[in-house]
């Protein structure tokens, strides 16, 4: 009886050993693990990548280092790694299922890193998301919409997606629209518009700006108001424009359109 106390007293003393010891590296891997992430936005080959890049390698270092500490753990832990491996191996298939959209969403932070439809920065509309993208991280990009809500779209739905990035070109086209009576005089309203399309001293030389007859119904003109401008300047521009021309069209006296109201009855 007494070898058999000696016995689980024997190997009670060395898993508390190794429980321990895995507990001491568990905390000095962390602490290194945070200690190297602090250093690499210092590393000169760091600072001169873009933002883009930047949040992604700081994303995969981190579960790197973190899947490496773990291994150590078990590791010390006593099990076997041969066991392990065979235990991956056999749960492979299950864990590959199980995992499909994390794996995608992966091969998709991969993609979208080396083709680059946009960068950390850039407004982006795809699908119902629309914001600027605040982050790109292993498996989801974060967009910041305008009343400041925070997107998660998973990297494998944007890869395969239509994305509309609005920061990659430096200017851009503001296309306004406004309506008279069919009783108004088209040149005269045509003329109103340009003037103020003139009047703007924000928008470029080049593509000259434009005012088109759009459409004609049976109660109103359709007209088409074409400026082009600087990325950066476009929202600006385009408040500022459709109450300028507003406000020409109404000193002017230029009559709306009728509005019918059809009862039933």
């Amino acid at each position: 009886m007494s070898d058999i106390i000696r016995s689980y007293l024997s190997l009670a003393i060395q898993y508390s050993q190794r429980f321990l010891a895995a507990i001491i590296i568990y905390f000095i891997g962390r602490a290194i693990i945070k200690h190297y992430l602090s250093r690499i936005p210092k590393l000169r080959g760091y600072q001169h990548l873009d933002t883009t890049v930047q949040s992604f390698i700081m994303a995969l270092s981190k579960y790197g280092m973190y899947t490496v500490l773990l291994v150590s753990i078990v590791a010390i832990l006593g099990v076997p790694m041969a066991s392990i491996v065979a235990l991956l191996g056999s749960a492979g298939v299950a864990i590959g299922l199980a995992m499909q959209g994390a794996l995608a969403n992966f091969a998709g932070g991969i993609m979208l890193l080396i083709n680059r439809p946009f960068n950390v920065g850039d407004y982006i509309v795809s699908g119902d998301a629309a914001g600027i993208v605040n982050e790109i991280n292993v498996f989801y990009t974060v967009l910041k919409t305008p009343d400041n809500r925070s997107v998660m779209i998973p990297n494998g739905s944007l890869m395969n997606a239509n994305i509309e990035n609005y920061s990659t070109e430096k200017t851009r086209r503001i296309d306004l629209r406004f309506s008279c009576a069919k009783t108004e005089d088209i040149e005269k309203v045509m003329n109103l518009i340009q003037k103020e399309l003139d009047n703007e001293i924000r928008k470029l030389k080049e593509p000259e700006s434009c005012v088109k007859l759009l459409e004609s119904t049976n109660d109103a003109y359709q007209f088409c108001a074409r400026i082009w401008v600087k990325n950066e300047d476009y929202w600006d521009v385009y408040f500022d424009l459709n109450k300028a021309i507003a406000l020409a069209l109404k000193n002017a006296k230029i009559k709306v359109p009728a509005i019918h109201v059809v009862t039933e009855k």
